[in-house]
């Protein structure tokens, strides 16, 4: 297996998450930007914009950006239980206890995406 890139291992490090939960979620750096990126997903899975965090905490999206999901893995069956969390961080570290987890962009963000990845599962 590749080392992993030195700026996601420091984020594994930062945050304190593995990292399987940093690849599950297809974290990548963007070197314009001098940042993380997070791809944010429809409810279908098709990545819709691109959450940026720099190493100092700052947060935003790449311009054209549309609010999604941070989708670690894709749910496996109809009963299996989602956990949904708020931002990739928590969304990571759900991810890293074994839990299927979901994260919205915000308390308030990709609601309806949200409602229609979660329809006829159990969920936190």
């Amino acid at each position: 297996m590749e080392a992993l890139d030195p700026h996601l291992a420091w984020l594994c490090d930062h945050l304190e998450v593995d990292e399987a939960a940093v690849c599950a979620m297809q974290v990548g750096w963007s070197v314009g930007h001098f940042a993380f990126t997070f791809p944010m997903r429809d409810s279908s899975g098709k990545i819709v914009g691109f959450r940026l965090r720099k190493r100092d905490g700052q947060k935003y999206s790449i311009r054209g950006s549309r609010e999604g999901l941070f989708i670690p893995s894709p749910v496996k069956g109809p009963d299996e239980l989602i956990v949904i969390s708020e931002g990739p961080s928590d969304t990571m570290h759900l991810h890293s206890q074994g839990y299927h987890t979901i994260g919205r962009p915000s308390c308030r963000g990709a609601i309806q995406h949200a409602v229609d990845y979660c329809q006829e599962h159990p969920v936190v």
